[in-house]
């Protein structure tokens, strides 16, 4: 609902609340029943300053806004994760690779290892 601005054409008390009275030239801040209730009036009391924008159209203003900057930032997110995946892939690749490269150097260490000591034994029974 909209917030209206009226101003007092005479002295008057206000209907709804005897104890607040309204000075000629007084500007009075309403809500829009109220300030409509008041230019209806069969004596002209008050006039027509200015309104406020309805307020629901500044929220949905912001609340558009919002989505759109909480669009974007979803759409950049979701690129990033499309990368981090591709990275992810490569690494568990590369992960592997050395898992398997490592599994292989440890089959020849443990080859050169028992050759070693074939070897030592084959001296040692020499001497």
């Amino acid at each position: 609902m909209r917030n209206y601005t009226l101003s007092a054409l005479t002295n008057f008390t206000d209907k709804n609340d005897e104890s607040i009275k309204y000075i000629a030239g007084q500007e009075i801040n309403v809500k829009e029943e109220r300030a409509l209730e008041l230019l209806a009036s069969s004596t002209p009391v008050v006039r027509f300053i200015s309104r406020d924008e309805d307020d629901n159209s500044n929220k949905f203003g912001e609340l558009n806004s919002q989505i759109a900057t909480l669009t974007e930032t979803i759409e950049q997110l979701t690129h990033k994760n499309g990368k981090l995946e591709a990275e992810k892939v490569k690494l568990s690749e590369t992960v592997d690779a050395l898992t398997l490269e490592k599994s292989s150097l440890e089959g020849q260490i443990t080859t050169l290892t028992e050759e070693f000591k074939k070897t030592i034994k084959k001296e040692e029974t020499k001497k």
